[in-house]
């Protein structure tokens, strides 16, 4: 198993167990099963996801395309 859950103080976070990353964090624990067994399926990275795949990015609204 390449990823699995854990309790931390922002909820229930899915954690890549090789690198140790948080890939997400839930409110409740059935959306973070979910997302552990698409993993673990091998839905994504196979364990090694890149950090900067992790990272938010905030883009201002008068940045973002208009609606067409």
């Amino acid at each position: 198993m390449n990823y699995k859950i854990k309790m931390n103080e922002n909820g229930v976070g899915v954690v890549e167990t090789a690198t140790n990353q948080i890939i997400r964090n839930y409110d409740g624990l059935e959306p973070a099963r979910k997302l552990l067994r698409h993993l673990n399926l091998g839905g994504a990275f196979d364990g090694w996801t890149p950090s900067f795949m992790l990272k938010k990015i905030n883009i201002p609204q008068e940045k973002l395309l208009p609606e067409v």
